[in-house]
């Protein structure tokens, strides 16, 4: 009996050992247009974004935001060689806790367009693989999932039937709609410019009514100007935060399992009148646990963007004992993004930056 104990507990052992190192944390950066068209200049964060989207969907991905990579790499001048000196490549991977940074380009031609993809091990600052497909501009939806598929492919890993449906799951087929959606991403994430985000997002939905991920983005850019005005001109617009639940709600109606348009109605009881809502906040949690549990068992994409919607939340220890707990903030003057990272046995070797940003965010934003 005690062998078949000391058996039992040398295979736990071997098996968390397993688990503890078994997922790559990847980044993927903006995307350099190569051909400088300026009319296919949204497809440099479009395409990253997207990837790093489909990536979510893999078990053994943890997925850094595109708006950190890029700003990490930035400060570190990774150029679109991929190639880092030492020094540099240590710096990033410090900052980033990043195993792979995917860099790339693209190049059109008439109406025909090559996207390439280079993994980089940041530790080594080595090129590990190289990934390209090409084909019309009309198919811009198939040549993301080929380059999804192909980073997943050389970094050996496998995946089930399920997990390949969800990673060429797209939320339009207007390659339209998709670049003003797109656009609007990038007035929210990167030009914190959210009248502009909200004419862009219109301009989606104009084209695909059904565009859920467009109405998602009404939802949380309509939040955001609401929560702007608010802090910065003291002023209080009603019908933006209304605006936000209605096209929040419209998002979930096409698309019940869409994580940020539960996120997006939080972030609506988040800032509701609490005459209106005197449960305000156990609405603002329930909302944030189904995005949670869509995470969860979808099958756990584990980096996924929440806004500020869970940090101003009162009862936020309630939803932090969940598997859920450790934190990656990016503060600007006007929002917050706040990136979950899955723990499962990795908090001691990932927690090293947290504490330094969490004073960031305290030191920012001292009313969170």
């Amino acid at each position: 009996m005690k062998l078949i104990s000391l058996i039992f507990v040398f295979l736990f052992q071997c098996f968390f050992c397993v688990s503890l190192f078994a997922e790559k944390v990847i980044g993927v950066s903006s995307f350099s247009n190569l051909t400088m068209d300026k009319s296919i200049a949204w497809l440099e964060i479009g395409l990253a974004d997207s990837i790093s989207y489909k990536l979510k969907n893999v078990q053994d991905y943890i997925v850094i935001d595109r708006v950190n990579v890029d700003k990490v790499l930035g400060e570190v001048q990774l150029g679109q060689s991929g190639v880092l000196d030492e020094n540099k490549a240590k710096k990033a991977g410090k900052a980033l806790g990043a195993d792979i940074i995917v860099v790339g380009n693209y190049v059109k031609s008439g109406n025909r367009v090559r996207i390439n993809a280079k993994l980089v091990e940041v530790e080594s600052h080595k090129i590990l693989k190289q990934v390209q497909s090409d084909g019309v501009i009309d198919n811009i939806f198939e040549l993301q999932d080929e380059i999804a598929l192909k980073i997943i492919n050389q970094t050996n890993i496998a995946i089930t039937q399920d997990v390949k449906n969800r990673i060429t799951q797209n939320f339009t087929s207007n390659v339209s709609a998709y670049e003003y959606y797109v656009k609007g991403q990038e007035f929210v994430l990167n030009k914190l410019n959210y009248v502009k985000a909200i004419e862009m997002f219109n301009k989606a939905i104009g084209i695909d009514s059904n565009y859920s991920l467009a109405y998602a983005g009404l939802g949380k850019a309509y939040s955001l100007r609401y929560w702007e005005l608010r802090n910065y001109a003291n002023k209080i617009d009603a019908s933006l935060i209304e605006n936000s639940f209605k096209y929040s709600k419209k998002a979930l109606e096409i698309s019940p399992n869409l994580d940020e348009a539960h996120l997006s109605v939080a972030r609506y009881y988040q800032e509701a009148d609490e005459n209106k809502y005197p449960n305000k906040w156990k609405l603002c949690e329930d909302e944030t646990r189904k995005a949670l549990d869509i995470i969860q068992t979808t099958p756990k994409p584990i980096f996924f963007s929440a806004g500020f919607t869970v940090m101003m939340t009162p009862r936020r220890r309630n939803i932090f004992s969940r598997p859920y707990t450790s934190t990656i903030f990016s503060p600007t003057p006007t929002t917050i993004s706040a990136s979950f990272i899955s723990i499962r046995k990795n908090w001691t070797r990932r927690s090293g930056p947290l504490p330094g940003r969490w004073r960031s965010i305290r030191n920012s934003r001292p009313d969170i």
